[in-house]
């Protein structure tokens, strides 16, 4: 839910002219607009906005308004805060008695939270682009625009955002503005006390399966319902085996035919929950007034499968959706180096059959430079003069560059505050600070349409402790499989498989796994080349049964609602241009037809930029 503070003036008037209802109050020199029914706290000394969770452990048993006191008084005295609370998090606090605005997020910062300051620190602050966008002159940001029509990522970096002079929130930045001054903190407590890799990996496991448990607990503890999204993977596995199976709902996107759809079946069977699954073909290319209504209330539309849940879904209320690991920080998958796909046949051997560690290299400052000219060639790749060249942008190649580097160097140096004592770990962390935060995290944010929607292993003090696991001990989902043994609830829940290496038991040998994975993704591939090199849509697409994206391209509904996204061409008339014959290239099997995610961000920033010129109170 959206909201903004600023101290210059808003009237109630300009807020009619607004898609959406808001509440205006003042405090101090602050006006503040706001959504009915968002998180608030006011204490008599503050007033706060929270998007996300914030608790405190030591407390549990009395969470309560106090202790929400407490969090945010512990916010704005303390940067990191306390290590007794936890949560994931965007905050702004007005001090009452100070007059200063305090705006913070946590360590990964998923919740996005913007703000712009002239040169007098007259500051605006939003978790809305929207709101900016309708409220003030703010130009467009080209780079902005840019970044988020492109890969790796399709979303904006570091600071970055659509609009000239509004920055996001940096991962774990924490800014104080008061009348005469700003100051600027980083919570940088992720890896701060890194374990050994001979570490006991049982008692690691069972400690974070019990704070993650314990986290659930507190969060739960005044919930009528639970709802928990659940796939055939290990994450949602580790969600599952955590929360009573008391008026717990799980939640799956997909026919009924589809094999991870079973799968998610049998596991909420095991557990004793109930199972809701549903359709999502027709929400693949959502009907354009569904874009519309999501763009416009959640700003997050990217993974449109979840649409299916949330347009059939009625909650009594905005219970709990537990969402699996974001981050991917358990299985550690974001450290490239050991991924199944680079890992060298020796390596795989050694820690696989003979269980040796991983060995990992010691960082100085000549390799993290290296790592770095690596991150800045694989973005320079979609960053070609051609892209302009057919597009209607009117920035130079040259600044564009200048702009990416900034934006980029953002992140390396929030990375180098963390003072990491392997190279393999800048990848993760970098993984973290813009898959994660931006493309992942938009899962959550557009769930929240209809629930408070969370990430628990996200939590910053589960992150924390997650991130102090020596990777040796967490790469090959080692830390997931001794988690998944370390009771007798987590072990009935092994004896299923994955959707990535089905019909044995996941408990099976690890190399078995293996080479069924392997041999199942082998045959997937041929299946996929002989759909492409016989131009045939009808012939098999996969071993098993899942979303075919060769009939969502082949579909003539489908193109024309792609077009629809794009009657005002917000994004320029080019660039559509090229959307629309890469679109027609994968309906013909020219090119191979998978995910929508390129087609999908750019609809859902065009629908962005038009929603802002739409509703924009001065132009």
């Amino acid at each position: 839910m959206k909201y903004l503070i600023s101290k210059n003036p808003i009237s109630k008037e300009s807020l009619t002219k607004l898609p959406l209802e808001f509440e205006l109050k003042t405090i101090n020199d602050f006006y503040l607009i706001y959504e009915k029914g968002i998180t608030v706290i006011e204490h008599q000394d503050y007033f706060a906005f929270v998007d996300g969770y914030i608790i405190d452990h030591e407390n549990y048993k009395d969470q309560n308004k106090t202790d929400n006191y407490k969090c945010i008084e512990n916010i704005i005295y303390n940067w990191p805060i306390a290590e007794n609370f936890s949560g994931s998090f965007s905050i702004s606090v007005i001090h009452k008695t100070t007059n200063q605005l305090i705006i913070c997020n946590d360590p990964v910062g998923p919740y996005p939270l913007y703000y712009s300051k002239n040169k007098n620190l007259d500051i605006i602050v939003s978790n809305s682009i929207l709101c900016l966008g309708w409220l003030f002159n703010f130009e467009k940001d080209e780079v902005g625009i840019y970044q988020r029509l492109v890969g790796p990522e399709l979303s904006n970096l570091g600071s970055r955002t659509i609009l000239k002079r509004v920055k996001r929130l940096l991962p774990g930045e924490k800014l104080t503005f008061s009348k005469a001054n700003k100051t600027h903190q980083f919570d940088n407590s992720l890896y701060a006390n890194l374990g050994d890799p001979n570490s006991n990996l049982s008692l690691e496991s069972k400690r974070l399966h019990k704070l993650i448990t314990d986290e659930l607990k507190i969060l739960n503890q005044n919930s009528s319902e639970i709802y928990l999204a659940l796939s055939g993977g290990l994450d949602s596995r580790i969600l599952l085996s955590t929360v009573s199976s008391q008026n717990l709902n799980c939640l799956t996107y997909g026919s009924n035919k589809y094999y991870e759809t079973k799968l998610a079946k049998k596991l909420a069977k095991v557990k004793g929950a109930i199972f809701i699954n549903f359709d999502d073909e027709q929400y693949i290319f959502p009907k354009p007034k569904t874009l519309e209504k999501y763009t416009l209330e959640t700003e997050s539309v990217f993974i449109t499968n979840w649409l299916a849940i949330l347009e059939n879904i009625k909650p009594k209320c905005k219970e709990f959706l537990l969402i699996g690991d974001m981050c991917e920080s358990i299985p550690a998958r974001n450290i490239g180096k050991f991924n199944l796909k680079n890992i060298s046949k020796s390596t795989f051997l050694k820690t696989q059959l003979w269980k040796e560690n991983f060995q990992f290299t010691k960082s100085s400052k000549d390799d993290f430079q290296d790592w770095k000219n690596q991150i800045i060639k694989r973005f320079m790749f979609f960053y070609q003069p051609i892209s302009l060249e057919n597009s209607n942008f009117k920035i130079a190649i040259e600044d564009l560059h200048k702009n990416l580097m900034e934006d980029l160097n953002e992140i390396f140096d929030r990375i180098s505050d963390h003072n990491l004592p392997y190279i393999e770990l800048y990848e993760e962390l970098f993984k973290w600070f813009t898959h994660a935060r931006s493309g992942m995290n938009n899962q959550i944010t557009l769930c929240n349409q209809k629930f408070t929607s969370i990430s628990p292993t996200m939590g910053m003090k589960i992150l924390r402790e997650t991130s102090n696991i020596h990777p040796n001990l967490r790469i090959s989902n080692r830390l997931m499989d001794a988690m998944l043994n370390s009771n007798s609830t987590t072990k009935k829940l092994r004896t299923l498989p994955t959707s990535q290496a089905p019909f044995v038991s996941q408990k099976a040998p690890k190399f078995l796994k293996f080479i069924i994975w392997g041999t199942r993704s082998y045959i997937d591939s041929l299946l996929v080349k002989r759909i492409i090199s016989k131009k045939n849509s009808n012939l098999r697409y996969r071993v098993l049964p899942s979303y075919n994206w060769v009939k969502a391209y082949t579909s003539e509904t489908n193109f024309k609602k792609f077009q629809s996204y794009f009657t005002n061409k917000k994004i320029g008339s080019k660039w559509y241009s090229k959307l629309e014959k890469n679109f027609i290239k994968k309906s013909k099997l020219e090119s191979w037809p998978f995910t929508n995610t390129v087609f999908i961000s750019a609809a859902s920033l065009n629908k962005e930029l038009e929603l802002i010129d739409k509703y924009k109170i001065d132009k």
